[in-house]
């Protein structure tokens, strides 16, 4: 791989009022491959702590409805920081024991394998 882009969201849902004026405090980590945007409604990053909260105190967030409060994007070209890796495999007939593809495709028919690479987050369908 030359380089790779990798983009992701941040979607905030409150679903209980008294937790609706609340301040989001991302993890301290170097963040210095990431661009991020925020909701206009969301106040930038300063340079030091990396804190979602509305630009003005004295509102909330909406509550039982989702928020797009930031948006990320990452350009690199060392995968060391890609978070999932996939890949897809055209099956002409069954698997063999010691492959890592899917076993039971039918011949044409294609199969994905995700893995996650970051061990400190986790899929969900």
């Amino acid at each position: 791989m030359q380089d790779f882009e990798l983009k992701g969201d941040l979607n905030l849902l409150v679903s209980d009022a008294s937790q609706s004026k609340l301040r989001l405090l991302l993890a301290d980590k170097p963040y210095s491959d990431l661009q991020f945007k925020q909701h206009p409604n969301v106040a930038k990053f300063g340079a030091g702590e990396k804190v979602i909260a509305l630009k003005d105190p004295s509102r909330s967030f909406p509550v039982g409805q989702g928020l797009g409060v930031l948006r990320w994007r990452m350009t690199a070209k060392d995968e060391s920081n890609v978070p999932l890796s996939s890949k897809l495999f055209t099956m002409g007939s069954r698997a063999k024991a010691d492959d890592q593809s899917p076993v039971g495709l039918n011949p044409g028919e294609m199969g994905p394998r995700m893995l996650l690479l970051s061990t400190n987050l986790r899929l969900s369908t």
